[in-house]
């Protein structure tokens, strides 16, 4: 019978041998199992290992363990493929391939395990290879046999085809990795359901022991899970989630020095039972663009691509310092048989798409002297890409597009790099963004480690005071619950709501309903803690909260956010932005007037007159200044990206930066990151209907600013919201001496020292930015932000944390929006040169299909309700990054 999935002339041959039929000539009426276009097993040999084989039966136990794969075709399929097919390496010195047999290297000393990755990296055929040749009897007759050659001079005998993505397609069962380094990012899911072998492991006994004892230690519960047939399976663990609406006050974190920081916030895969959060990836199922990349693969093929993914993410989540390549993956991809051949195609295909995606290979590495993704594209026939700004997003989308190949340009009209990212000092310190916004898989994280700098991570505790008297924790804890009560009922009020209404008056509404329904009375230090956290929401939002949207200021968390601690760049970001720029061209002190992308070309033009062309062209600039339309277009942009433009909020924050020579407010504040003064003058009816703030003082919260390897000390404090008209009223000295009164009334047992320097932030008056971050303006939604992420055509682009609807009012959203549009504009030069092209669909940047691959793990993630506001609008959680 043959093979029916093998369409070919050459009759197929079994590649076990276990049974002396498999060496007969003729195998015509053989029925054989198809494992890949030039690999076959015939059904006597499996009559053989099922029955015969005792080695087989107790390898069989032994996967049932910890395995998905149930049936004897497949236990069978599985030893072939592990254990009796043959070993391919790739010589170092010729670059043949060669078929390697074990024994005689253990014979030999040169290896001393099946599996040696050292042998893997430095295999040449001086080790020994197996050849076939052909032997002749006296009658004329020949045969086959194999071997043992220790040359480079015979020639490769692996058919062309098994080094090509389309010998992938051909197989049905794929192989599992074994011993591979991302078995430890995934140790929730059964191995085989991620591509990982249940038995060739680098987890030992020991290993599951301790991890049993450290599941019990997280209070997991022990649950049933059936599988498809209803077979009860064995009990698993699934993580029960602790209540963090109230978290403990600890004492400050420093840094983030030491191993257990960067293992926390070094989530690239999905746990089964964990909540949704940014930039994790299933390890058992595709993500939606990945579905319609490798659509044209069969399942099996699927399955490989999957596992092959995991061990690329891995290695680049291991050590983002070193760039992923084929030849690295290679290193780690222990398999047998032909498809061996095959990797480097493979992981060259998902290694570009990652790359693409911005998922690996970005951040800080030296001057790539060979482009990333177009390699085989000569220098003159790459696209030219004009980027405008070089603030996060600018820079972001320069370095990838610089990486991909193609020639780049960037016009800052400053004399600097950073944009609304701004250091002043030595150590730096931020006058503008400052905070990472979750550092779980942040790629801001990703790129300090590159560059060996630490973060601070931000504690929870903040020292509240009414003149110099510390506020007693049970009014504190009171009035923080209520505040987030006002939230939750916020939440559920806007449910069933659609005219729009302030932010202010939701929260009015909400505290006066909640007090006539619980007859609660609260006292007027209690209605100043309340308006504290108030304060602080307008400074999360940068606006007055008269001015935001009730029904979506916070529409960014109904998508998964980054999870972890909140931190701050102890070196200021800018020292990350200046080594990603260092490989880029960018042109300083051109402000851009004109962009003309109506012809093939696109003209940017400076206001000085000159006239750049370029491909495409990316503008960064912030929302502020495409209100007031410094750039004019042609053709004019669309009256929905005009109408998206004025809908999107320009919010605004000031800073006061205050250095000594001694950190002389450390006695009384106890290692606090932040500490806040609180002033009791005013009613204890509610919350002001007419929204009225005390001007008494302009900065309420300093923040402790980490300077580490100095002798100078910071304190920084922000005006938010109402209180900026003053602000902007007052002179540079009126301020310091302001901020210098209030720290004198929290701290009236000392006479405080004067500042050796000050920095006064006027960001709302600096010509090039005119604010600081975006917020939803009354009236508007998520969808403003979606539409400023639109194209104006093929050749003109939108970056900027304004247009990340996911991530805005950060540093990390911009960056991202950066690699968004770099991924976009290599899909439609990819496309313009390979317009028959099955790969790079619209689905990397706009993925809206959903997964196809079975997601199995050995407990089924339970659909988590994600955090209410209790946990995201703490008054120790600053939100925005400046």
């Amino acid at each position: 019978m043959g093979c029916e999935k093998c369409t070919n002339s050459r009759l197929p041959q079994c590649d076990l041998k276990l049974v002396s039929s498999c060496f007969e000539e003729d195998l015509k009426g053989r029925e054989l199992q198809h494992i890949s276009a030039l690999e076959h097993i015939c059904y006597d040999c499996l009559n053989f290992l099922q029955n015969q084989d005792n080695g087989y039966k107790e390898w069989k136990i032994r996967w049932e363990q910890d395995s998905l794969s149930q049936g004897t075709l497949r236990f069978v399929t599985q030893i072939k493929l592990r254990v009796l097919m043959s070993r391919y390496k790739k010589c170092i010195d010729c670059k043949k391939w060669r078929r390697v047999q074990t024994a005689h290297l253990k014979e030999d000393k040169i290896i001393e395990n099946d599996v040696d990755e050292d042998f893997l990296q430095k295999f040449t055929c001086q080790n020994g290879h197996l050849r076939q040749e052909n032997v002749y009897t006296e009658v004329g007759a020949s045969y086959a046999r194999l071997t043992l050659s220790k040359s480079c001079e015979p020639k490769e005998e692996l058919s062309p085809m098994t080094k090509t993505l389309s010998f992938v397609s051909t197989i049905c069962y794929p192989p599992l990795l074994k011993f591979s380094p991302a078995e430890k990012l995934f140790s929730g899911y059964y191995p085989d359901g991620v591509g990982q072998s249940v038995i060739d492991s680098s987890r030992s006994n020991f290993f599951w022991t301790i991890y049993y004892f450290y599941l019990i230690f997280r209070k997991c519960e022990l649950i049933e899970n059936d599988d498809e047939k209803g077979t009860p399976k064995k009990k698993t663990p699934r993580k029960v989630y602790r209540n963090r609406f109230f978290p403990s006050r600890k004492p400050r974190n420093t840094n983030s020095k030491g191993s257990c920081f960067a293992l926390r916030n070094r989530r690239p895969f999905y746990q089964p039972g964990d909540n949704p959060a940014a930039l994790t990836l299933k390890p058992d199922s595709f993500e939606p663009d990945e579905v319609a990349h490798y659509q044209s693969f069969p399942p099996a093929a699927q399955r490989l691509i999957l596992a092959v993914r995991n061990l690329v993410v891995s290695m680049w989540s291991i050590s983002p310092t070193i760039l992923v390549t084929p030849d690295s993956c290679m290193q780690n991809a222990i398999i047998r048989g032909y498809i061996r051949a095959a990797l480097p195609e493979l992981f060259n295909l998902v290694i570009e798409f990652l790359t693409i995606k911005g998922i690996i290979n970005f951040g800080i590495f030296e001057d790539i002297k060979r482009p990333l993704v177009l390699k085989n594209v000569p220098q003159k026939e790459r696209e030219t890409i004009v980027v405008v700004g070089a603030g996060p997003a600018g820079i972001s989308t320069a370095r990838q597009l610089h990486n991909f190949g193609f020639n780049v340009k960037v016009l800052e009209a400053r004399n600097r790099i950073g944009g609304r990212v701004h250091d002043v000092w030595a150590p730096r310190v931020a006058a503008g963004a400052m905070v990472i916004n979750g550092c779980q898989n942040n790629p801001i994280i990703t790129m300090s480690r590159q560059i060996y700098h630490d973060v601070h991570i931000l504690g929870s505790q903040c020292d509240l005071f009414v003149k110099s008297e510390s506020i007693a924790r049970g009014p504190d804890i009171r009035m923080e619950h209520h505040f987030n009560t006002i939230l939750d009922i916020l939440s559920d009020w806007r449910l069933d709501k659609k005219e729009d209404i302030p932010l202010i008056d939701a929260i009015n509404l909400a505290h006066k309903e909640y007090v006539s329904q619980s007859h609660e009375r609260y006292s007027k230090m209690e209605m100043k803690l309340l308006d504290f956290h108030i304060n602080n929401l307008e400074y999360a939002c940068g606006a007055s909260l008269a001015s935001v949207s009730a029904l979506n200021w916070d529409q960014n968390e109904r998508f998964p956010q980054f999870g972890g601690d909140h931190a701050i760049v102890t070196h200021g970001f800018s020292d990350v932005l200046e080594e990603v720029s260092k490989p880029l061209n960018i042109l300083f002190e051109k402000p851009v007037a004109k962009i003309d992308h109506s012809g093939e070309k696109v003209i940017v033009e400076t206001t000085s007159g000159e006239k750049i062309e370029a491909d495409r062209c990316v503008v960064t600039i912030p929302i502020a200044l495409m209100k007031k339309k410094t750039i004019s277009f042609t053709p004019d942009l669309s009256p929905r990206k005009w109408r998206a433009v004025e809908n999107i909020g320009a919010g605004l924050i000031e800073k006061c930066l205050l250095r000594f020579d001694s950190k002389w407010w450390s006695y009384k504040i106890g290692g606090a990151d932040f500490f806040g003064s609180i002033s009791v003058s005013g009613s204890d009816s509610g919350v002001d209907a007419d929204d009225e703030h005390d001007t008494s003082g302009i900065f309420n919260v300093f923040y402790d600013i980490p300077c580490p390897e100095s002798d100078h000390f910071t304190l920084m404090s922000i005006a938010a919201g109402a209180s900026l008209e003053i602000y902007h009223s007052m002179s540079d000295a009126q301020l310091v001496s302001s901020a210098m009164a209030t720290l004198q009334e929290i701290f009236k047992e000392i006479t405080v020292p004067e500042a050796l320097d000050f920095h006064i932030t006027r960001w709302g008056k600096e010509e090039y930015s005119q604010m600081s971050y975006s917020f939803v303006k009354l009236g508007s939604s998520g969808s403003d932000y979606d539409e400023m992420a639109e194209p104006a055509s093929d050749r003109l682009f939108f970056a900027g944390e304004a247009t990340n609807r996911h991530y805005p009012q950060t540093v990390t959203g911009a960056y991202l929006s950066g690699v968004r549009e770099a991924a976009r504009i290599f899909t439609l030069e990819h496309r313009k040169r390979n317009p028959e092209s099955k790969f790079y669909s619209d689905s990397i940047i706009k993925p809206e299909l959903k997964s196809f691959l079975p997601q199995k793990r050995k407990s089924e993630a339970p659909q988590v309700k994600k955090p209410s506001k209790k946990i995201e609008r703490r008054k120790s959680e600053p939100i925005p990054s400046m």
